[in-house]
Parts: structure tokens; C-alpha cells; sequence
């Protein structure tokens, strides 16, 4: 019994120091890492700057509870630092061992998975039906130009400003598409995203996917470049054509289910409100337009004659009546869809909701009858 608890005390100490030596050895790779970080080119683009930093939180959030998750995420600040002609040095000065901006030799290593990428697989699980699959088409669209840019970017000279810039064309279009995919699941599971922000993501990623094209169809570029393989080519094709359909599906979908500071559902629930409504507002339209011809005939009678008439006041204070009921019906109905889609308003420490673009003509509260 002895020896076997000295044995098993012995296990303890040994597994407390490996992993107290890798906390440490975290720490001081991410405080090289913050280092070099902040002494990136000039002309790095921003994009690469938020997701050192994306890394470097999770690296900090992780150093104590999650060593090897910490030095996961310092690798890949390191491997983009790398990627972007940043030779890695220690905090002194010295280059760091593996300091030397090596070429990237694998597709990871060239585009390594960006934490909102990593978040989004968990977030994909939740998914379901047209969702999924728009998901999905937007996921392929994205490994898609990451085997596209890597391939160009290992048949061309690193010399060569366009395929340097191919590298920089594909982050941004993996960066629009992972937030174009963080809103679509968010609505779908909340619906307290307002359709301007997909409609900024959609934008985000149509300028992203234009300057893609120009490189797919270089012209006139200074630096030609090398083929790729066709499959990779007609793989991109494939994905671009098939997230068309999909943004143009969830383009119509905007329209029929979003409004500002309501859940999906609202404008759906508006519209059969108006159309059970019209035909009863038109009944009564036709009705008060008798009465307006009547009235008018007996003022321009009275006007011949030298005589007094209130048939045009009798005729409003008619039509007003008949129409009093239903209005307060429908605005009745009409207040409680507004409740039952109303979103939670922001708390003071909430960022405030974005704006809406444009409003549907027709919608919103205190309107008497449906449009």
C-alpha cells in the first residue's frame, strides 16, 4: 500500500509540474507573440490585425484553464505573423527559434481557422432545415476559395504581387462569409437580428467575392499568374453559382419575415391581418361614397337656392360611424401582433440596434385601418 501511494503521489506531482510547465510556456509564447504583433507592417491589412487579436484573447482566456488551447491559438498568431513577412523575434530583439518567415506548406498553415470559424461549427449543429443547407452552401463556398487560394498561392513565386494578393483577397472572403453565416444562424435562432445587418453582411461579401473574380479572371494584372488545377477551378465555380441562389432566396425572405425591432413572423402576420380586413374596408368605402354624391348633390341644390345644408357634415359624422367598429377591431388585432412580435428592447449597457435601411410601406402602429 505504501509504495503504491508514493507511486500514485509521484503521478500527481509530475502531471502538476508538465501542466504547470506548459502554462508557463504559454505565457511566455503569447507575450512574444503580443509583442511581434504590434509591430506588424504598415501595410497589413486590418482584417489580420483583429484576428491576431481574436487569438491572442482566446490565448489569454485560455493560459491557465486550457494550456494546450492556448498554445494552439498562439501558434496560428504565430503562423499569420509568419504568413504576412513578420519574422518572429523575442521581446529583446533576438529572433525567435523558427523566427524566419517560412513559406506556409499547407492549406492550414496558409489559412489557418480563424476562432469565429471554429465558433461556427458548434453554432452549424443547431441548425436545420433551409437553414442548414444555406449554411452549408455558404461553408462550401468558403473551403472552396481557401483550396483555390492556396493553390495559386503554391504555383506562383512568392515574388509575385498577385498571388500575394490572391492570399489577401481570400481572407476577406472567408472573413464576409463566416459573418455572413454568424447572422443567418443567429436569426434563425433568436430573431433578434435585423435584416440591415444581413443586408450588410450580404454587401460585405458581394465586395469580397468581386475582387475574388478579378483574380479569377486576371486580364490585365501586372504579375500573370500560373494555372491551377481545373477541379479547384470548377469546384469555386460551383460554390459561387449555388450562393447566389442562396442570397437571393434570403434576400426574399428579408422582405417577407423581418422588420426593425421585431421577430421573423411580423410582417408575415401584418400582411393576412390587411388582407382579412381590406374587403371589409372597401364594403364600407363604397358605402360612404353614396353618401358623399347625396350630400354633395343636396349642397350644390342648396347653393342654387340661396338655402343652408349640413348634408356634407351629416354625411362624414355617417361614415365615420360606420367605420368606427372595425377600425378599433383591427387596431385591436393589430396591437396584439405588435406584442406578440415585439423583441425585448436593449438594456442601457446593450449596444443599440443598428437601423433599418428602408421600412415596408403599409407597417407599423397607429395607422387606424390596414393600408
Amino acid at each position: 500500500m505504501r509504495a503504491s501511494f508514493l507511486l500514485g503521489s509521484a503521478a500527481c506531482m509530475l502531471a502538476f509540474l508538465a501542466a504547470a510547465d506548459a502554462r508557463a510556456q504559454c505565457a511566455a509564447r503569447l507575450e512574444r507573440a503580443n509583442h511581434n504583433a504590434r509591430q506588424m507592417p504598415e501595410n497589413t491589412p486590418s482584417q489580420v490585425h483583429d484576428e491576431l487579436s481574436d487569438q491572442s484573447l482566446l490565448a489569454e482566456e485560455t493560459k491557465d484553464s486550457n494550456p494546450a488551447e492556448c498554445l494552439r491559438a498562439v501558434t496560428q498568431m504565430e503562423a499569420l505573423m509568419r504568413r504576412h513577412g513578420k519574422s518572429i523575434v523575442e521581446a529583446s530583439g533576438v529572433p525567435a527559434a523558427g523566427g524566419v518567415a517560412a513559406r506556409p506548406k499547407t492549406l492550414d498553415e496558409l489559412f489557418p481557422p480563424t476562432p469565429l470559424g471554429q465558433r461556427l461549427v458548434r453554432m452549424r449543429a443547431s441548425t436545420g432545415g433551409q437553414t442548414r443547407a444555406d449554411v452549408r452552401a455558404l461553408q462550401e463556398y468558403i473551403d472552396a476559395s481557401r483550396a483555390w487560394g492556396f493553390a495559386v498561392y503554391s504555383a506562383n513565386d512568392t515574388s509575385n504581387p498577385a498571388a500575394a494578393r490572391v492570399v489577401a483577397v481570400t481572407d476577406d472572403v472567408v472573413a464576409a462569409a463566416e459573418a455572413t453565416q454568424e447572422v443567418m444562424i443567429q436569426i434563425n435562432q433568436d430573431g433578434d437580428v435585423l435584416h440591415a445587418q444581413l443586408q450588410d453582411a450580404f454587401a460585405e461579401l458581394e465586395a469580397a467575392q468581386r475582387a475574388q473574380y478579378n483574380y479569377l479572371n486576371p486580364g490585365d494584372l501586372l504579375a500573370p499568374l500560373a494555372p491551377v488545377p481545373e477541379a479547384i477551378r470548377k469546384r469555386l465555380d460551383a460554390a459561387r453559382s449555388n450562393l447566389r441562389d442562396v442570397t437571393k432566396r434570403l434576400n426574399e425572405w428579408i422582405e417577407r419575415n423581418l422588420e426593425e425591432g421585431f421577430a421573423p413572423g411580423y410582417l408575415g402576420a401584418m400582411r393576412v391581418l390587411e388582407a382579412r380586413y381590406k374587403p371589409r374596408f372597401e364594403q364600407i368605402e363604397i358605402q360612404c361614397e353614396k353618401l358623399r354624391q347625396a350630400a354633395f348633390g343636396k349642397l350644390a341644390e342648396a347653393v342654387l337656392t340661396g338655402k343652408k345644408t349640413t348634408a356634407v357634415e351629416d354625411a362624414g359624422k355617417a361614415c365615420s360611424q360606420m367605420e368606427a367598429p372595425l377600425k378599433e377591431q383591427s387596431q385591436r388585432e393589430e396591437d396584439e401582433i405588435h406584442e406578440k412580435y415585439k423583441l425585448p428592447e436593449k438594456g442601457e449597457d446593450d449596444p443599440p440596434a443598428p437601423q433599418a435601411r428602408s421600412k415596408p410601406a403599409g407597417q407599423g402602429r397607429g395607422s387606424g385601418k390596414p393600408k
